[in-house]
């Protein structure tokens, strides 16, 4: 279905400017006149707005012959651009309600995780696959959980296994609410992770904190890390350095290089 969003004059014809929805994630403008409809893109090309059309669309608005793609300037052209986001946003958001008031626990789901990349497709509901559930939920999976904890949870192994030569992707096939237990377990694995990360990064601090103590109480440089890197003096007759920072009495932080030979 297109709809009406504006219409302009130019050479004497009124040009009605339509916009179709294409599926949840896109849209085409369209311009009508002369009895005819003809695919445009809003383009600004330089600096003047408007819609680009190809010359058969131009022969077809105004029966003219043309030897490329014209702009048909139009001051409205970046409006019309906004409204047809809008459009396309309230399109989708409605067709996603759509999908989630279908689900039911026994909605069928199916879950790929591949080696590099997992995703969820959701049976006989259209565009059930794009809701964030499923699209963050199949990320969260890949990234928290392995087959192993994932066959855990769903008490059986995979349904389907493809050995590719660089990659092996599983397939399960389970009910939506199973999934939601899937997904509460990838959550509460996520909070594990998390809570362990920042452990270690108070302990991180705290052992930082330490050293800079003992530096202003000795009076004397203290490590705090070091790590090796590529020489940086092709003079020298060394390929490695060592960098090493310290933590200094006066609370500072100095990092020095050297070379190894």
């Amino acid at each position: 279905m297109k709809v009406k969003v504006d219409e302009f004059e130019k050479k004497g014809q009124t040009i009605e400017v339509l916009v179709k929805i294409v599926g949840i994630e896109g849209y085409a403008i369209f311009l009508r006149a002369n009895g005819h409809e003809v695919y445009a893109e809003i383009r600004n090309i330089k600096g003047v707005d408007g819609y680009r059309v190809s010359k058969d669309g131009i022969k077809k608005l105004f029966n003219v012959n043309v030897k490329e793609y014209v702009l048909l300037s139009n001051v409205n052209a970046p409006k019309i651009k906004e409204k047809a986001e809008e459009l396309l946003k309230e399109y989708r958001e409605t067709k996603l309600k759509e999908a989630r008031k279908q689900l039911t626990d026994e909605t069928k789901i199916k879950l790929i995780m591949d080696t590099s990349y997992s995703f969820i497709t959701v049976e006989d509901i259209e565009y059930a696959d794009e809701l964030d559930e499923f699209k963050e939920g199949a990320d969260l999976i890949k990234e928290t959980m392995k087959t192993d904890d994932v066959e855990k949870v769903l008490g059986r192994k995979h349904d389907e296994v493809d050995m590719g030569d660089y990659s092996i992707t599983y397939t399960y096939n389970m009910t939506y609410v199973e999934f939601k237990k899937l997904l509460k377990a990838a959550e509460q694995k996520k909070a594990e992770i998390e809570k362990k990360k920042q452990e270690r990064e108070a302990q991180k601090q705290k052992e930082i904190a330490d050293k800079f103590k003992q530096a202003r109480e000795t009076g004397e440089k203290v490590e705090l890390e070091r790590w090796s890197t590529g020489c940086n003096d092709p003079t020298a007759d060394c390929d490695l350095d060592i960098i090493v920072k310290y933590a200094m009495p006066d609370g500072t932080i100095k990092t020095e290089r050297f070379h190894t030979y």
